[in-house]
């Protein structure tokens, strides 16, 4: 029997630029943890249209990777701890 492994491409990228095309300033992107480097071009639209950019510092991730690519795309991404990430959205009206 052969089994096909169907690989998706990332959907990180996609999404975030339709959030940012959708919804411009008021737009929020959070990139996690993970390997390689999607997000980071969404998280630059994001920021690009005026929204806010959040990062999980890669230095307590486990896979560096996605936080990495994102916080070298966008200068200006606020990077936080998961708590601080949760903290931050909290506090948005």
């Amino acid at each position: 029997m052969r089994i096909e492994v169907m690989r998706e491409p990332p959907a990180g990228d996609p999404l975030l630029q339709s959030l940012a095309e959708t919804y411009g300033d008021e737009a929020v992107g959070v990139v996690f943890s993970g390997t390689g480097g999607d997000g980071a071009v969404g998280l630059r639209s994001i920021n690009e249209h005026g929204g806010l950019a959040l990062v999980e510092d890669p230095a307590g991730t486990p896979y560096p990777g996605m936080p990495e690519a994102a916080l070298a795309a966008v200068n200006d991404a606020l990077r936080l701890s998961l708590k601080g990430i949760a903290a931050h959205l909290a506090a948005l009206d």
